[in-house]
Parts: structure tokens; sequence; C-alpha cells
């Protein structure tokens, strides 16, 4: 596999996704990469607007990005680190490094509120923005292998550009067992699809329904019942996540922000 792309801003949220990033990539046999944005700052002063040396920027964040490299091969000295940072948001810096080097995977940590990766702004913006798979680690989850997938689906929206490929891809890298998760409504139909069934036959999934009418309290009610690694979820527009980002009950759902999220891209 490729590089695994780790945004970092070295707040205690970053530098534990990385350290999960770097225990991940052990077993994958892959390499990871930190990545650091910033802006150029400037302050307004009587003579006007002003900006601060970037050149000095520039070298802080070399040396920060040096010493986390540094702390990182000691946590696991067989794992290649490298780093690259740039100026701007970190969304756009790793779409332009994304389409060069091609990694298996990007990697966001999820935070508390009083860091900068926040749940319903960076890290939900980052679940739609890139190509390849992205992975938001919760603050303080660690790594501990990966046995038990949930994919969260909702049935009524399966459709020809559902990336099959990638759920199979990554529940066989750790031979996990995967299942089905789907939320429905009272005398909804809740049978999994046809082409659902299809495509994931060889992975032979457990399918679980639950009947809510809130979606929300039904996947925090099934994954607090239940001992999953990861939660696998294909963002779509106007569906969960967004409600997450706008709604005040994102606060309550904390077992799903319990444990890591892994997103793919639809087409």
């Amino acid at each position: 596999m490729h590089t695994i792309l780790v945004a970092t801003d070295f707040s205690a949220s970053a530098k534990n996704a990385s350290e999960y990033a770097i225990d991940l990539a052990k077993h994958l046999h892959t390499s990871v990469e930190l990545v650091h944005a910033f802006d150029v700052p400037f302050t307004f002063s009587d003579s006007g607007m002003q900006y601060i040396d970037i050149e000095e920027i520039e070298k802080n964040t070399q040396e920060s990005l040096v010493a986390e490299v540094e702390r990182l091969k000691e946590l696991n000295p067989s794992v290649e680190v490298t780093f690259q940072s740039c100026i701007g948001r970190i969304i756009d810096c790793i779409n332009d490094i994304s389409s060069r080097i091609k990694p298996c995977l990007i990697v966001f940590g999820m935070s508390g509120e009083n860091d900068s990766f926040l749940w319903g702004s960076t890290a939900v913006t980052a679940l739609r923005s890139f190509d390849v798979p992205v992975l938001i680690v919760p603050k303080n989850a660690k790594w501990a292998g990966v046995q038990h997938l949930c994919y969260a689906v909702n049935y009524q929206k399966v459709n020809e550009n559902t990336p099959f490929h990638y759920i199979k891809e990554w529940a066989k890298l750790f031979s996990g067992q995967l299942t089905v998760f789907n939320v429905h409504k009272v005398d909804e139909y809740a049978e999994p699809p046809a082409n659902l069934k299809e495509a994931l036959k060889d992975m032979n999934p457990r399918y679980e329904s639950w009947e809510s009418d809130n979606f929300e309290i039904g996947m925090q009610n099934f994954l607090s019942a239940n001992n999953f690694d990861w939660l696998v979820i294909i963002p779509q527009k106007h569906g969960f996540f967004d409600r997450l980002r706008h709604n005040s009950r994102s606060r309550q759902i904390t077992k799903v922000s319990s444990i890591p999220v892994l997103s793919f891209y639809e087409k």
C-alpha cells in the first residue's frame, strides 16, 4: 500500500491521531507523511497592515515537524515518517499532495471543543473532500487492531456508485468481521437490497436493522450495545453527518465519536 497522510496542527488530538496512524502503518507495512498547513498572520498598526515574517513561521513549523517526527520514530522505529508543510487551508494542502502521491489513507484527529480539528468543522469537511479513504481518529482512541467493522448504511440510498470495493478491501486487510447496520422508521421496508447483498456476499456480513424514528438515537443505541473497532460510512448530501454538524444532538452521540470513523468517497 501507499503512504498514509496525517494532518497535524500539533494539538493533543492531532498527536494522538499521528500515534494511531503509526501503529496502523506498521500493520499495513506502509509509511506515514505528516502534513501541516498554516496561514500568514498579519497585525494592524497605526501605519497599516503588517505581515509577520513568513521565514520565521516556516522555521518554527519545520522545527515542530522535525520534533514530531522524532517523537513518532521513538514510538515505532520501524515505520518511515516524513513531513510536508504548506501555506493555506489543510484541506486544500492535502488535496494537492494527494493528487501527486496517491496515498492509501488520510488521517485526521477528532478533538474536543478546545482543539482546532473540530468534529463539526474540519473533520466533517474532510469526510467529503477527498477521493481516497479518510480515517477520523477520536482524541482518546488507541490502536488495538481492527477485528470488527460496522458499516452504517441507508438501504434506500445504495446505488451503482456505492464503493463496495473499498469496504471489502479494508475489511480484508484486517481479516475483520463486517456488520452492516441500517436504521429504519416504523413500518418502513428494512430488507437489505439485492445489490448490497450481492456485492458483499463473499464477506459473509452480519445484517442488523434497528427500528427508530431518529437515525442518530438508533445508531447511538446500536453502537452502545456492540463492541466495534471502526465505524464505516459513505457520506451523502443531506445525510446523517450533515445533521451532526448542525444539530446540537451531536454532543449526545458520545459512542459514535469514541471509535474511529472510516469514510469512503462516493462518485
